[in-house]
């Protein structure tokens, strides 16, 4: 017989992940007029240059998924270090800090136009 995850733990992967999407919603919108405006290229240019950014992105989550997985792995079995949560209560801030810091940037540029 498995063990149920206890429902705090999928209420905090859920939250986790509604609040990774609306900062993508955030940030997917605005990626292009960002783009034009560093670049002072064309809305198609700035376009290839978004997709090129978010392969990398892609690109480097698949190949440092296995390095923060090794991280995460418990050292001591029975140590407090002994699940992933640790490492996700710590990133998260930094995420959230991301976000936040974009999002104040474009309220900046649209007082600005």
């Amino acid at each position: 017989m498995t063990a149920r995850p206890a429902k705090h733990a999928l209420t905090f992967v859920f939250v986790t992940v509604l609040i990774d999407m609306v900062g993508f919603g955030i940030v997917i919108p605005v990626v292009p007029e960002l783009i034009m405006e560093l670049t002072g290229e064309s809305l198609s240019q700035a376009a290839i240059y978004g997709g090129w950014l978010l392969f990398l992105c892609a690109l480097m989550q698949f190949f440092t998924a296995p390095i923060i997985g090794n991280i995460s792995d418990p050292p001591f079995p029975d140590g407090v270090w002994s699940s992933r949560r640790p490492l996700a209560l710590f990133g998260r801030p930094r995420l959230e800090s991301e976000h936040f810091q974009l999002l104040h940037d474009v309220q900046i540029r649209v007082e600005r136009a």
